[in-house]
């Protein structure tokens, strides 16, 4: 009997990052040299990504580094299709392995492309100044751009699943299935695999002939697709009755509830996470998961992620993708928390932090002129009203990053998720507001001091500076929300309910208290990321029931 599943190859990923800043190509005079290029398949769908094989190798020159490989698909009457670089597509880098030969290319088809006859030109180019010389040229392969073939179909599938392979057109029942699934969405890059399914164990006929495939056909070793909205292509053959592939172009689906924002949405403070949420310290007690079960919003699409800041919706942080990136025309609700890291919270609770082994003196930190002139200046910049920066430290590396107005964090989550109602949540009070509940002390600001676990205290006057911060923050959110409203964007402001659960105050805390690393505080040490972050009652709780009641 035939194995279960026969892998063929794994095609490797093709990567050339090329940034060409106005260069034009030159003429140089170079003369075809016949029928040296050949292509995977000569029938391709817009969208589709074509295998482009060098047969003759570009000419061996002095700083191969400066070798590329373009490729030109024209139709027809010779007439340029769309291309990502004006007038070329990028398809390959020049390797230079003591024959000239250069790697193995992904020609993306245009998803714009005419139907038709068409034809692919490819070029070995060389920089030479300014300019991109042809020094190696081919004669055009002929190719036909087809639309999409009814022998097969796919599930519209989540960017983290599978796809379902449907169907194919009938082939020997007796016969094995290549499939081969290929990226096609990035200019630059492109991802295939390739394997042999067995009829016998996977593929099952019905009266007509037609196959219905029954296992989940994943991306390569990662299993997951990129992300969501990008293209993919599956091609489909008999492997004993070769006839013309039939191919599938079809776009990965989002969530339709996508939770974003920082820490107090990724569900930290719970000290309980999901093992692939590494740093961003995604947790299943976060509120997004209490939300998705009492509204039934399906499982949620976590892009929260602790240490989040403004820029994270317009720029990659460090190895992590932009937060919008999560999001397509399939996602209908979203929500959030952002802001409290571009004010640089952590760093300021921290300095009104007062240890009693003396390592730590923060009594009076509302009176510390550059540290409440920070705070107003940021908070000014999630505003709009003034520019902004922070420095953002993630263990490894320290980078500036720009402070965004909440505004436009709301107007980039509305272009990314058109349809989408956009939840933006509060920050709470992490302090009670009522003296009685703090210790009496003629040493602390205020006259009293909140007594915290591991020797630390912090003082009333003080916690009611941080409340103060806190309201003027959510104050800037709330105003936010309701101009995107104005502006035709279904925005709302969620405002944290932790009345009663703060930190020194009449009800049992949902607020972790300020913990160090390592269990004692001296000058260098930092608390741990959970400190003065929501408890898995907090979570549920202070947040998850105000979002249930408004969107209800």
């Amino acid at each position: 009997m035939r194995s279960r599943l026969k892998r063929r190859s794994v095609m490797a990923a093709i990567s050339a990052v090329v940034v060409l800043l106005a260069l034009a190509i030159a003429p140089s005079g170079a003369q075809a040299l016949g029928n040296q290029v050949t292509l995977a398949y000569d029938r391709v769908q817009p969208g589709e990504a074509v295998q482009v094989i060098e047969v003759n190798p570009c000419p061996v020159v002095s700083n191969t580094n400066g070798m590329h490989v373009r490729a030109y698909l024209r139709d027809a009457n010779g007439d340029p299709i769309g291309s990502y670089y004006g007038d070329h597509l990028d398809i390959g880098s020049y390797i230079h392995n003591g024959g000239g030969i250069w790697n193995v290319g992904i020609l993306v088809i245009p998803e714009d492309a005419p139907l038709g006859a068409a034809t692919v030109e490819v070029v070995c180019t060389k920089m030479v100044g300014s300019t991109f010389q042809v020094v190696q040229a081919y004669d055009p392969v002929p190719i036909t751009i087809i639309g999409q073939t009814p022998e097969i179909t796919v599930d519209k599938t989540h960017w983290q699943g599978a796809a379902h392979f449907q169907s194919i057109r009938p082939c020997d029942p007796l016969s094995s299935v290549r499939l081969e699934l290929f990226s096609s969405q990035a200019m630059w890059t492109s991802t295939g695999m390739q394997f042999i399914v067995d009829s016998v164990s996977y593929v099952s006929a019905d009266a007509n002939g037609k196959w219905k495939y029954d296992l989940d056909l994943v991306p390569g070793m990662n299993n997951w697709f990129h992300s969501p909205g990008m293209t993919y292509s599956l091609r489909a053959t008999c492997e004993s009755e070769p006839y013309d592939y039939d191919s599938f172009v079809f776009t990965t689906a989002g969530e339709e509830y996508v939770a974003l924002g920082d820490s107090y949405s990724s569900g930290e403070g719970s000290y309980n996470y999901d093992i692939d949420g590494g740093f961003c310290h995604r947790s299943s007690d976060a509120y997004a998961y209490y939300l998705a079960n009492v509204l039934d919003l399906g499982t949620p699409a976590m892009g929260a992620c602790s240490g989040a800041m403004t820029d994270d919706f317009f720029n990659a942080s460090y190895d992590w993708k932009r937060q919008p990136e999560y999001l397509t025309t399939d996602t209908k609700v979203v929500t959030l928390t952002i802001g409290g890291n571009d004010v640089g919270f952590a760093d300021v609770l921290r300095a009104c932090v007062q240890s009693i082994n003396g390592s730590l003196s923060g009594f009076d930190c509302a009176n510390d002129t550059n540290l409440v002139n920070s705070v107003e200046n940021k908070i000014a910049a999630l505003a709009g009203t003034a520019p902004g920066t922070v420095t953002q430290f993630d263990g490894r590396t320290s980078q500036s990053r720009t402070v965004h107005a909440i505004s436009d964090v709301i107007a980039a989550i509305h272009s990314a998720a058109p349809n989408a109602k956009i939840y933006i949540a509060g920050y709470p009070n992490l302090f009670g507001g009522n003296k009685s509940y703090f210790t009496t002390s003629s040493s602390a600001p205020g006259g009293a001091q909140c007594n915290l676990p591991w020797l630390a205290a912090v003082s009333y006057a003080d916690a009611q500076w941080l409340n103060s911060a806190a309201d003027d923050l959510n104050e800037v959110i709330e105003d936010s929300a309701q101009e995107a409203q104005l502006l035709g964007t279904d925005a709302t402001f969620v405002p944290a309910m932790f009345g009663g659960h703060e930190l020194c105050s009449s009800g049992t805390p949902w607020i972790n208290d300020v913990h160090p690393n390592g269990g004692i505080w001296t000058p260098n040490t930092v608390a741990l990321p959970e400190s003065l972050h929501p408890t898995p009652t907090g979570h549920e709780m202070g947040y998850g029931t105000m979002f249930e009641i408004l969107m209800q």
